[in-house]
């Protein structure tokens, strides 16, 4: 046997040594990940909520109806040192409105005045009086998946969603860019 085809030999037998070592070193840190996160992987309940209350000029809404989702919210009729307040004027709502993270960043605390006049808004600005395109409240909590009761939690894109389930998803933005967390039990998303 030559010189060069012994060092081919001793080459193939370091490369597959290598390539087994680096297979076997792949196979141990999955294992390593896998059995790290397995057990926490849904240990927190996932909230659901419906979607947030979108305020802006020329809706038509009710005071009363607003009043209705602030309630819902748990917003206290009376100011207080915290937000998460409102003030009923003659025809208007002062609001002091809760942070929340939305699909699109989080919002902070701050106070609004709503102006209403016959079912429509009319006016929308921030403490400093400054015109406001839009405010958001969050979204009222509406249930909970909790991992204790045999529930597992995957991601899922919309399409994927039965269309009785996706149809709450009612602007174009939310269907192309929402992610829903479901409930996967045997058969449950099922048409």
């Amino acid at each position: 046997m030559s010189q060069r085809a012994r060092i081919l030999k001793y080459f193939r037998m370091a490369l597959a040594l290598g390539v087994l070592a680096l297979a076997g070193f792949t196979l141990y840190l999955d294992m390593r990940v896998r059995s790290e996160f397995e057990g926490r992987r849904f240990a927190l309940p996932a909230r659901i909520y419906a979607r947030p209350l979108e305020v802006h000029v020329g809706l038509h809404l009710a005071r009363d109806d607003v009043e209705d989702e602030l309630r819902e919210l748990g917003y206290a009729t009376a100011p207080r040192d915290a937000p998460g307040w409102y003030v009923r004027g003659e025809n208007q709502l002062e609001i002091a409105i809760r942070p929340f993270t939305f699909w699109d960043g989080a919002q902070p605390a701050r106070r609004v005045r709503v102006a209403f006049d016959g079912g429509t808004v009319t006016s929308l600005v921030d403490a400093e009086g400054k015109d406001l395109p839009l405010v958001r409240l969050e979204p009222i909590p509406i249930g909970g998946i909790y991992p204790a009761g045999n529930e597992d939690r995957l991601l899922v894109r919309l399409k994927e969603v039965p269309p009785r389930s996706s149809s709450s998803c009612s602007s174009p933005r939310t269907a192309t860019s929402i992610r829903i967390t479901a409930s996967i039990r045997a058969g449950s998303l099922a048409p």
